[in-house]
C-alpha cells in the first residue's frame, strides 16, 4: 500500500462520528478511501446517514494532519514475517499461568515475536516472559497509543517500547471501552502467522474471538489442552475437536512458522547451571507445569529444611530462571 493511500485510510479512521457502518456505506459509494476524501459535500450526504456536519468533517484538514502524525510515529517499526499471537483469559490457574510464560519464553528464545494484546493474564504473561528471556514482543491495544491498560502494565508498556511496539488502530487519548478490545482482536490474529489459545474459562472469552478471527484470515490455530472436565480447560479441549492443533510447548509451533532448516532442533535455552546440592533437592519437588504447583511450607516440609532457608533458596531457584512464583507463595518449574 502506498503512503497516499496509507494516509487515506488514517484519515478515515480519523474522522470524527464516522463509524464502521458509515465508513462501509462510503466506501461501497465511491470505491476508495481517497475517493471518499476527493468526493463533494453534496455527494457525500447522498449517501444514507452521512449528514451536513459529517460530510463536512471528511474534509476537515485536522483529520488529515493527524493522519499523517499518525504515519510519521509508525516509521521505523521493524518489519517481522515470524510473530505468532498467544491468547487467553484474564484469570488463569497455576497451570495456565505456567503455560503462558513456558510459550511465550520458548518462542522467544527461538527468534519468534510474541504478539498479543497486553491484556491481564496471560497475554502480559507471554509478553513479559518474551521480553525477559531476550525476545520481542508486540502489544496490539484496545485503547489510544498513550492511554495504558490495564494500568499495572505500565512497566511492560515501557519495555514493549522499548524492545518491541505497541499498535493501536483507535485515536491517541482513547480511553478503554469494552467494545474496543474484541475490535483490535482481528489485528492481533491478522498480524501472526498462528495463534496459540493457553486458556479460556469459557467459549464466551475474547480469546476465542481472536481465534475466530484467525480462522477467517486462514492463520494456524493451535491450543494448549487443558484438564479434562475442568472449566479451564474446556475452551481449549473444545478448539482442539474443532480442528485446532495441540500443542504442548513452544517447540510445536516455531516448525510452523521459521523456515526449515534456520531453527535450532535442540532446546535454545543455555543449559541449568550445576545446582548446590540444597537447590538441587528443593528443585525436584518443584512440579511441571501441567502437574499443578507446590505451596513454600510443602517444600520446607519435604526437604527438611527451615521455612526461612527455604524462602531464600526459591528466590535464588527464581532468579536462575529454573522456577516461577505464583501466587500464594506457590512454584512451578520454569
Amino acid at each position: 500500500m502506498g503512503e497516499e493511500k496509507t494516509i487515506a485510510w488514517l484519515t478515515l479512521a480519523r474522522v470524527s462520528g464516522l463509524g464502521p457502518v458509515l465508513g462501509g456505506r462510503l466506501l461501497a459509494a465511491f470505491g476508495s478511501a481517497e475517493a471518499v476524501l476527493e468526493a463533494a459535500p453534496k455527494k457525500l450526504r447522498a449517501v444514507e446517514g452521512v449528514g451536513e456536519k459529517l460530510a463536512a468533517a471528511v474534509h476537515d484538514r485536522k483529520a488529515r494532519e493527524a493522519a499523517q502524525a499518525d504515519l510519521d510515529r509508525c516509521r521505523g517499526l521493524p518489519e517481522d514475517g515470524n510473530g505468532v499471537a498467544v491468547v487467553g483469559c484474564r484469570n488463569p490457574d497455576p497451570y495456565g499461568e505456567s503455560m503462558a510464560v513456558n510459550i511465550g519464553a520458548g518462542l522467544a528464545r527461538y527468534g519468534v515475536t510474541v504478539i498479543s494484546g497486553m491484556a491481564r493474564g496471560i497475554d502480559g504473561l507471554a509478553q513479559q516472559a518474551a521480553l525477559k528471556a531476550g525476545g520481542r514482543s508486540v502489544a496490539v491495544l484496545g485503547t489510544g497509543i498513550d492511554v495504558i491498560y490495564p494500568p499495572e502494565h505500565a512497566g511492560l508498556y515501557a519495555e514493549l517500547i522499548e524492545k518491541g511496539a505497541a499498535l493501536s488502530e483507535f485515536p491517541p487519548g482513547t480511553e478503554p471501552d469494552p467494545g474496543n478490545f474484541p475490535r483490535r482482536n482481528r489485528i492481533v490474529s491478522g498480524l501472526a502467522r498462528g495463534v496459540v489459545m493457553v486458556q479460556a474459562r469459557s467459549m464466551k472469552s475474547g480469546a476465542l474471538i481472536t481465534v475466530r478471527h484467525a480462522w477467517e484470515q486462514g492463520r494456524e490455530v493451535y491450543a494448549v489442552p487443558g484438564n479434562a472436565g475442568a472449566p479451564s480447560g474446556r475452551a481449549g479441549n473444545a478448539l482442539i475437536k474443532q480442528g485446532a492443533r495441540l500443542i504442548e510447548g513452544p517447540e510445536d509451533v516455531v516448525a510452523d512458522v521459521r523456515p526449515l532448516g534456520t531453527l535450532p532442533l535442540e532446546d535454545p535455552s543455555p543449559p541449568s547451571p550445576r545446582l548446590p546440592e540444597r537447590d538441587a533437592r528443593l528443585f525436584a519437588l518443584v512440579p511441571a507445569p501441567a502437574e499443578g504447583a507446590i505451596d513454600i511450607d510443602s517444600l520446607a516440609k519435604q526437604a527438611g529444611l527451615a521455612p526461612a532457608e527455604t524462602s531464600a533458596a526459591m528466590v535464588e531457584l527464581e532468579l536462575s530462571g529454573l522456577v516461577r512464583a505464583l501466587p500464594g507463595k506457590r512454584y512451578v518449574r520454569v
